[in-house]
């Protein structure tokens, strides 16, 4: 269950990385301080996620997985 969520936050952040590349092309203006931080609090929240992974049962991981999940879709369906 682990190897699962981490390839399936691996597959989202890798999807996400494609499409600001694509925004990119367009000639989209970016906020380079924006983008810095934003990185900066991905790098943070990566290397805390591994950490907890040790620590955190499967029964709870599989809910704040799936919770993270519905929540993330509910955001694309509003907002795109």
């Amino acid at each position: 269950m682990r190897e699962a969520i981490a390839t399936s936050l691996l597959i989202i952040s890798i999807k996400s990385l494609i499409g600001f590349l694509g925004d990119i092309q367009l000639s989209i203006a970016m906020d380079g301080w924006f983008l810095m931080g934003f990185t900066m609090v991905t790098i943070i929240g990566s290397v805390i996620g591994v950490q907890l992974n040790q620590k955190v049962s499967i029964t709870w991981l599989r809910k704040a997985f799936a919770y993270l999940v519905f929540i993330v879709g509910i955001n694309i369906l509003i907002f795109h």
